[in-house]
């Protein structure tokens, strides 16, 4: 049986990393949340039953977030990569696995950037198999015997969940996990990318069975950067 207490946990996890009182968060459980808007509806009409829970759970998670930093109540389209759409002046990120979904909202101000991830730890067989397709070479060699650890592969595959989104929306394109190396920094990871300047660190609280993860992003990608404020998106593809 699901423990509802679960939800406000995670939220307060990401309250916890984030630290800002600038930053807004809610959470939801997939398929009991989630009226999606009509401009919402259309771009997952040809979804599985399945993905559209997902999807308007995350957007019921966004605007929730979103007004209780005062934001307006539109719609969250996506972006040409796939990414959430914002509107002026905020920035969000959207993430949901094992029947959760969490948004986190802030106000664009000088500062670091943020994105989110969520990761269900129950079934440690699953992180085994998916160490293969998210470990570059130099992840093998900087995390040597800790890459058979179930709880460090969830903490980089969350934490290059996150960077993904961030990393896509600076380089105007899909980042593949594979492209970014981690290593170990104080109380977190430090995750780099060859194209980009981009300094991001990751940090993780676990809750009950879930990883909540966030990453944190000062500078930009390199030749193909923007000084000009883009927002990470909250979804590598949504």
């Amino acid at each position: 049986m699901f423990d509802e207490r679960i939800l406000k946990d995670i939220a307060r996890a990401y309250n916890s990393l984030v630290a800002s009182s600038e930053v807004s968060v809610a959470a939801g459980r997939i398929g009991w949340v989630g009226d999606l808007l009509p401009a919402e509806t259309a771009l997952v009409s040809r979804a599985t039953d399945e993905r559209r829970l997902e999807f308007a759970a995350g957007r019921w998670c966004a605007r929730r977030a979103l007004e209780q930093i005062g934001g307006p109540a539109v719609p969250i389209l996506r972006g040409r990569l796939g990414s959430p759409t914002w509107p002026p002046r905020f920035a969000g990120s959207i993430t949901h696995d094992g029947g959760v979904a969490a948004a986190v909202y802030r106000v664009t101000r000088p500062g670091p950037r943020l994105a989110i991830d969520l990761v269900d730890c129950s079934d440690r067989s699953r992180l085994a198999d998916i160490a293969p397709a998210i470990l570059s070479d130099l992840d093998k060699s900087e995390l040597g015997y800790r890459i058979d650890r179930p709880p460090v592969i969830a903490e980089v595959f969350s934490a290059k969940e996150a960077a993904v989104k961030i990393l896509s929306a600076d380089l105007d394109r899909l980042v593949e996990f594979t492209e970014i190396s981690v290593s170990p920094s104080q109380e977190g990871w430090f995750l780099a990318h060859p194209e980009s300047s981009a300094n991001i660190y990751s940090y993780s609280l676990e809750v009950s069975s879930f990883l909540a993860t966030v990453a944190l992003c000062s500078g930009y990608a390199g030749s193909g950067g923007s000084a000009g404020g883009r927002a990470p998106g909250g979804e590598a593809v949504s």
